[in-house]
């Protein structure tokens, strides 16, 4: 069993038990969907050859949608990305605060969309794996301008803002961090932090449409994309 624990800045807690089992877990972020570089075909072609139980998205799964409400009708076009794959049964979408994602109303919107349930949250998503722990979100606690984020990890190291974040998060050093916000994709092991990269082109640090697959064993990798983007 999966435990979802949901936190928001006022430290409110909601858990959330999903009772299914899994063998793979995927971890996406920043698609930008609506933006011309997004290759809506190459993901959905991506998303059905992994075939996860779980699809997470760390946060700017759409484009200047800030002034739109989350509702059904998204939680549709998120679920028609993935083409619906043959094992996929829950979506996870920590929303970003900044600019792009669309918003909601208190800690989370839960929507079943064909036998798929969409779960859309405000704030930081913490997974229990057993004994291992998994935090995800956007990452866009400190800076809401990803080009600043992603400069501070081209001029002080590749994985430098997620270590920053860990620390304004108080996670422990066995906790493990997964975000997005960057576009600059990337495993520490050592450090236990993690970045899917991103779906959508950006000056300087262009696109990796790359993605993250967390197993049943709780081993991540980082994969390219199943087709030519």
């Amino acid at each position: 069993m999966i435990e979802l624990i949901i936190k928001e800045k006022s430290r409110n807690v909601l858990w959330i038990n999903l009772s299914y089992t899994y063998n793979r877990i995927a971890v996406v972020s920043d698609l930008h969907a609506e933006d011309k570089g997004f290759n809506a075909r190459c993901f959905t072609k991506t998303i059905k050859a992994i075939n996860p139980e779980v699809l997470i998205i760390a946060g700017d799964v759409f484009n200047n949608m800030e002034k739109q409400k989350f509702d059904e009708s998204m939680a549709k076009i998120v679920v028609e990305l993935t083409g619906y794959p043959t094992n996929l049964r829950e979506i996870l979408i920590t929303l970003s605060i900044g600019n792009h994602d669309p918003k909601i109303k208190g800690l989370m919107e839960s929507f079943n969309i064909n036998n798929i349930n969409v779960k859309a949250i405000n704030g930081v998503a913490l997974l229990r794996f057993n004994d291992k722990h998994l935090v995800v979100l956007h990452g866009d606690l400190l800076f809401k301008n990803g080009i600043i984020a992603a400069f501070i990890n081209l001029l002080l190291g590749k994985g430098f803002y997620e270590r920053i974040t860990k620390r304004i998060l108080l996670l422990n050093s066995d906790t493990f961090l997964i975000m997005g916000h960057t576009h600059i994709p990337f495993i520490d092991y050592k450090m236990k932090s993690a970045n899917s990269g991103s779906w959508a082109w950006r000056p300087i640090v262009g696109k990796s449409s790359t993605i993250l697959i967390i197993n049943k064993d709780f081993v991540i990798k980082l994969l390219k994309p199943f087709c030519k983007v």
